[in-house]
This record gives C-alpha cells, structure tokens and sequence, in this order.
C-alpha cells in the first residue's frame, strides 16, 4: 500500500524513519515513546522492589542475629532446698501434706506434724506398730492405718485431729500392711491388694459398707463422681457406688492393669503390664484410643498438655488427650516408679535408681533444671505439693523440702 501526503507517495515502510505514519492514537514515533517509557518506569519498580525487599531481609535477620530464641526455661526459677527431716526406716505412705503443714510417719507408729516451711515441729502422736497409710482429709483431720504383727490381717484406722494430733477415733478392720487409703466426700475408702474394700464414714469411724472382690488389686484406685474405680488381676476394670459399695459397672481388658487414672471429663485412662495404654470413653467401656509403649505401665495422670505416662522402659511419655498420639518422650535413668508432680508448667519426677529429680518442661519434654539429693538418696514415691510451691520429697533416708527460690517467710 502506498500513501499520499502532501503529494508525496510513501512507502509504510518509509514512513515510520520520516515520524509522519499517523494511527488513531498518533504517530508510531509517538507510540514507541510511551512504550519505552512504560518499560523503563516497569523496570525502575521492579529494581526499586528488590532493593527494599532485600533491605527489609538484612534487618530482619540482623534482628534475628541479636534476640536470643526463648527457650524452655526462661521464666525458670531455681528451686532450693528449704530443710531435711531424718526418719529411719521411712515408708512409701508415710508423708502427706494439707495447710502448710506436712505429716511424717516414723517408726514405732508415730506421727509428726512439721512446719511445711521451718520444719519446726508441731505435735506428735505416737498409735504404736507401724504406720501403714497416711492421708489428710481436708477440714477433716489426718487418717492413719497402722498394724501391729508383721503379716497380720488386722488394722487400725484412726483419724487424728490436724491441729493438736489428738485421735479422734480408733477403728479396727481386716486389712494388711499394704493398703490403699483414698477419701471421697464423707466416706474414708480403704484397700487392701487382697480385694477387701472397707468403706466408713470420715466423722465417726463408722463402717458404711464393706465389698471383698473376687479377685486381687493391681493398681492404686482411683475416685471420681461418686463412684471409686479398681482395677483386678482377672483382667477387670471394677466399679462401685462409693455411696454404697454397689457394683455399678465393670470393663473388661486386654491385660492386668498396673496404673490407673480418671480424667477431668470421667473418662478413663488405664495402663497394663504389657505397656498398652487404653482411654475409655465411660463407664460402658467404649474405647476412645490406645497408646504402646515398650514396657509395664507405671504411672498415668493427666495434665494441661496431654495424658503423661511412666512406663518401665525408662521413658516418660506425654501423649495427646484426643488421639493418643506421641507429643514427647524423656528417657531417664531407671524405671518411673512414682507418679510425676506437675506444678505451674513443669514436671518433677525421677526414675527408681536416680539420687535426683528431674525438672521437665511440661510442654516440650526438655530437661529444664535437676535436683541433687545425694548419693544413693533416692526417691521413694511422688513428690507432695504444698503450699507457696514448696516440693516435699520422700527419700529412702527421710524427707526433704525444696521451693523455687527458697521458702518464702523461713
């Protein structure tokens, strides 16, 4: 195609070098220009783009560089020992704790009340045998079982009072030197391995009921609801109306249970001689998840971050409460014998064979601090929580008192 400007025939091949080959916008010299300039403006962006980003990622990461990561025991503060009581020949039921005082069974039958933070002694009262449970009822007093003859079937339950230690009252029953002793409303419940279960009234002494299961006790029982929880060796989850002793329902399992616990909602989490860990829905049985482990079960209790489980494979595992599923494990020592205490966001626990307790942060599972007690000090059952956070260990040669950063008013 030729064009007619002015006279003059172009060729469009001519045009654009004169700048006169027009469009419905203009010329294409016109066109050209506004297109550099468009790329040339596209182009700046760009670089000015990467030049602040790649600013922005230089400071960030000297920020990164000078902020430490927090780490799992920032807001820790040390514990430190507050005393040491000596008592000879000390059992794994011979200390409880309630209102800032602390409660020692030592041998020959006595007990002793101790300032939770002095250790300045409170009263003593001396029941004579040998003290075999411990257990401080709130607002209610101090119950003991003690026994005379070394083997014998025959107690005595007394209930001492908590101010003066004075007995209260003086009841005997047909159990053995090891038994459970738990409290539930107004009913003081004691076990022996043996399948007897003696139920009486925490005021008076009297007894409301008494069951003798068919089978013997493997575990600690458990209370929850009005109802009290026993796990048998004929493969049986019992339980019984704490009101009356009743059967009201009974789960049958894999293997004997060696640990049992309750959780806030009523369900239960039951553990085996085989390492398997079962949560069951309610009383019906319905199963909610399983967990394995690599060993007998020690231990099951519940806490903020999960279902915190002590087995005899040396690990302390945290389990999720929904799924069952693994969100840490910690391998100790020795075996875990003694269920873990939790206080505010730590663990504090410690294997059969370790003179020490571990501090464990109770959401990650790393080591957060230990304390020493001693060689061959070790530890013989969980650690009691007393007030103003003060820790009460019970070691093989007595008891020890320890609180973050001392104890407060000492």
């Amino acid at each position: 195609m030729i064009a007619n400007f002015g006279g003059y025939y172009i060729h469009p091949s001519k045009a654009v070098k004169f700048g006169v080959l027009k469009s419905h916008r203009g010329t294409i010299s016109q066109r050209a220009t506004r297109v550099n300039l468009r790329m040339n403006l596209r182009v700046f962006a760009m670089l000015s783009a990467c030049f602040f980003c790649g600013a922005a990622l230089i400071a960030r990461s000297q920020t990164a560089a000078s902020t430490p990561p927090r780490t799992s025991d920032e807001h820790y503060i040390p514990f430190k020992k507050c005393w040491e009581y000596s008592v000879a020949n000390i059992g794994r039921a011979s200390v409880s704790s309630i209102n800032g005082t602390v409660y020692v069974a030592e041998t020959e039958g006595r007990v002793r009340a101790l300032n939770l933070r002095t250790a300045t002694v409170k009263w003593v009262s001396d029941l004579g045998g040998r003290v075999t449970a411990l257990h401080a009822v709130p607002e209610v007093g101090i119950a003991a079982v003690s026994t005379v003859a070394s083997g014998g079937k025959r107690s005595t339950v007394r209930l001492l009072s908590a101010d003066s230690g004075l007995v209260k009252y003086s009841v005997g029953v047909d159990v053995g030197e090891n038994v459970y002793l738990i409290s539930d409303g107004s009913l003081l419940v004691v076990f022996d391995p043996d399948g007897s279960v003696i139920a009486l009234n925490v005021q008076d002494g009297m007894v409301k009921w008494h069951s003798k299961l068919p089978a013997k006790i493997t575990a600690p029982p458990a209370n929850f609801d009005g109802n009290v929880f026993i796990a048998t060796d004929d493969k049986k989850l019992r339980i019984l109306s704490a009101a009356t002793g009743a059967p009201a329902a009974s789960i049958s399992t894999e293997r004997v249970v060696t640990a049992l616990g309750i959780r806030e909602n009523g369900m239960i989490v039951a553990g085996d001689d085989r390492g398997l860990v079962t949560n069951y829905r309610d009383l019906s049985g319905t199963l909610w998840w399983k967990f394995k482990s690599g060993a007998r079960i020690g231990t099951v209790s519940e806490t903020a971050e999960g279902i915190l489980i002590g087995s005899f494979d040396n690990f302390l595992y945290m389990v999720s409460k929904y799924t069952g599923d693994v969100k840490w494990k910690r391998r100790l020592d020795g075996r875990i014998v003694s269920t873990p205490a939790v206080l505010a966001n730590r663990i504090i626990t410690a294997s059969s064979t370790e003179p020490n307790a571990q501090i464990i942060d109770l959401e990650t599972g790393k080591s957060v601090d230990q304390i020493a007690f001693g060689e061959e000090r070790f530890m013989l059952t969980r650690p009691y929580v007393g007030e103003n956070n003060v820790m009460v260990f019970v070691l093989v040669d007595g008891i020890a008192a320890y609180a973050p950063d001392g104890c407060p008013g000492k």
